[in-house]
């Protein structure tokens, strides 16, 4: 008897020329890494351009949820990273834990709660800006870049939502960049303003870049990942890149914590 054949995984069905197979039907192809950029980019262009904080923050959810799957338990990825923040800031246990539920509600509530129309909920602003923040911290750590819109949103989080990291060993560093911008404090009207001059700026600079200095992109190839913001650039797009770098480096504030213990 011929042996029967065994199920294709996920990976060799990615594999398989559809395309090539159905030339009349339109494919995109694209990687896991390409849509949680993709994904995030937009979640920061809502929020910031749309003002549309529940979309952002779905499309954030998503992105977050398939680079921990990609991540293989790599530290920093997910949501369990805004945890460790919270233990280096010296959070007591319990209100961690209630944090961190909060955290996960709205997502939690949008995909599993009954099934009844009229229910509604409340989602905190500072929630979702947590939930678009950690979903580009992961990509940071499991993708090593940043776009355009990751830097600007990442660099705001470090001084508008300064608070985040008060009792961390750096926090006094941090703060001064904080100062740096008008955000601490700042409404979200405010920041959403902010935040699209600095975006206008950012793509502005990367386009010259690219047409100047750069080869174009290839037919189907993405264009240059932004690498603006830290050494040239506008005041302002320098600050948001110290501010990127200075939030990169919880394991470094931790060991720093971890020394200081044992002296």
């Amino acid at each position: 008897m011929p042996r029967k054949r065994g199920r294709k995984s996920l990976d060799q069905r990615a594999a398989l020329p559809v395309a090539d197979d159905n030339p009349d039907v339109e494919y995109l192809r694209l990687s896991r890494r390409e849509i949680c950029r993709t994904e995030i980019n937009a979640a920061v262009r809502l929020f910031l351009i749309d003002e549309d904080p529940i979309s952002a923050h779905l499309l954030a959810s998503a992105a977050t949820e398939i680079m921990v799957a990609l991540s293989d338990g790599k530290p920093g990825v997910g949501l369990n990273d805004m945890r460790a923040l919270m233990k280096t800031a010296s959070v007591p246990s319990d209100l961690s834990d209630e944090l961190f539920d909060s955290l996960l509600h709205p997502y939690n509530f949008l995909k599993h709660g009954s099934s009844e129309f009229s229910v509604e909920n409340d989602f905190s602003v500072e929630y979702i800006v947590m939930t678009i923040y950690t979903a580009i911290h992961g990509y940071k750590l499991l993708f090593g870049d940043f776009s355009a819109e990751m830097t600007v949103f990442y660099g705001i989080v470090q001084s508008w939502r300064i608070h985040w990291w008060e009792g961390t060993p750096d926090f006094e560093e941090r703060q001064q960049i904080a100062r740096k911008l008008p955000l601490i404090g700042a409404s979200r009207e405010k920041v959403c303003g902010f935040g699209r001059d600095m975006l206008q700026r950012a793509w502005g600079r990367c386009r010259r870049a690219r047409d100047w200095l750069l080869p174009g992109p290839a037919p189907g190839q993405t264009a240059p990942l932004f690498k603006c913001g830290t050494k040239t650039g506008p005041k302002s797009l320098k600050i948001l890149g110290r501010a990127g770098k200075m939030a990169a480096r919880p394991d470094r504030a931790r060991s720093e914590r971890d020394r200081s213990r044992s002296r």
